[in-house]
């Protein structure tokens, strides 16, 4: 559960790097899954805190750690990792489209040529 100063609802980021600690209030995270699809958390969804840790004495094993409140999480919030068959529609679009300016582009370069 975010904390909230006010009307406002915040997650606490702290970043630690080189023994120099960052601290501050985010208000939107966006995350992109494997699929392509969008989560948004914001207002009372956002974590509590955050933590990441980089520099010299993390070197090979930098860290991000997201702290949620475990009583907040139900099975229903969670997203589910099905399967998403494979090619959808916007795959075959793309490929159509990609083929359709390829052969444009053959059919106007021919044009050129024979002028």
């Amino acid at each position: 559960m975010a904390l909230k100063h006010g009307s406002e609802h915040f997650t606490r980021w702290t970043h630690v790097e080189n023994g120099q600690v960052l601290n501050r209030r985010l208000h939107r995270i966006e995350i992109q899954a494997r699929d392509g699809r969008m989560y948004v958390l914001q207002g009372a969804s956002l974590p509590d805190f955050i933590q990441t840790c980089a520099g010299h004495g993390y070197k090979g094993v930098h860290i991000a750690q997201i702290l949620l409140d475990p009583n907040a999480i139900s099975e229903e919030k969670i997203p589910s990792t099905a399967h998403v068959s494979w090619p959808a529609g916007r795959d075959v679009l793309s490929a159509g489209l990609g083929c359709l300016v390829f052969i444009a582009g053959r059919f106007f370069l021919n044009l050129l040529a024979s002028v």
